[in-house]
């Protein structure tokens, strides 16, 4: 039993090695393939394999396959965290989707994780420059209080 826990965690390690490997060289789509054939050997990736790629989409904008890999967390029962919600966050504050970056806010709420003062700076930074200041003003002060 023991020897195959050793097993899966470092396949997970190593996984998550290449997988932020790939993302420094701006090779999104291999890591996406790696996480796949990871998942058919029978290892089931973690949350930070999650977070990996979905901050590497979020970055070079493919805010949907961002958007899928985070229902595909829901669909095999992994708890997006914090690190999670701060990706899509800011990857939906750049071109400006404030809707779905409102719900994946609300979401976050909902599901207990709790804010940090980098998730507020994007929310501020993004409702400044779309001039919603009484959002930001509101969220200021519920920051605050």
């Amino acid at each position: 039993m023991y020897p195959t826990l050793f097993y899966l965690s470092h396949m997970e390690t190593l996984f998550s090695s290449a997988t932020s490997r790939n993302f420094m060289g701006k090779n999104v789509k291999e890591s996406r393939v790696v996480l796949k054939k990871m998942m058919n050997m029978g290892l089931a990736p973690i949350v930070v394999s999650y977070n990996i790629l979905i901050n590497a989409y979020c970055k070079i904008k493919l805010l949907d396959e961002a958007l899928d890999l985070f229902k595909e967390m829901g669909c095999k029962n992994l708890v997006p965290n914090t690190i999670t919600y701060i990706a899509l966050i800011d990857g939906l504050c750049k071109p400006k989707r404030m809707s779905h970056m409102q719900d994946i806010v609300y979401e976050m709420c909902c599901n207990g994780q709790a804010s940090n003062i980098i998730a507020y700076n994007i929310l501020l930074d993004a409702f400044g420059k779309m001039k919603h200041l009484d959002e930001a003003v509101a969220l200021y002060q519920q920051i605050v209080n």
